[in-house]
């Protein structure tokens, strides 16, 4: 699927109809552009590889689902449930069955 054309700030974005229109995990899909930053929509599941984020945290939000996200230091935080947010510098993302989520992070050139 192609990727749907970024909103603005001020655009409306139904971020359930844009899930909807893909199956592919771990393949964020920007949903809308504010100043430097992207705001993408994604569907994870079982467990990604470690990644660093070299210029710029990331700011993630769950929408269904539950997610655990491991760091480097040992520090996991598990459980993050529909409503939570975290912000996340470099970790280990895993989660169960298919987990929707909406995250926040600098534009990328």
């Amino acid at each position: 699927m192609s990727q749907p054309p970024p909103a603005s700030a001020r655009t409306p974005v139904d971020v359930g109809e844009v899930l909807s229109r893909f199956s592919e995990y771990w393949s964020p899909k920007t949903v809308a552009r504010l100043n430097d930053y992207e705001v993408k929509v994604v569907k994870l599941q079982g467990e990604f590889v470690w990644h660093t984020h070299h210029d710029t945290g990331e700011l993630f939000l769950v929408i269904g689902g539950r997610l655990t996200i491991q760091l480097r230091d040992g520090m996991a935080l598990a459980g993050l449930i529909l409503g939570d947010v975290t912000g996340l510098a470099a970790g280990r993302l895993g989660g169960d069955s298919r987990v929707p989520g909406v995250f926040f992070g600098g534009a990328r050139s």
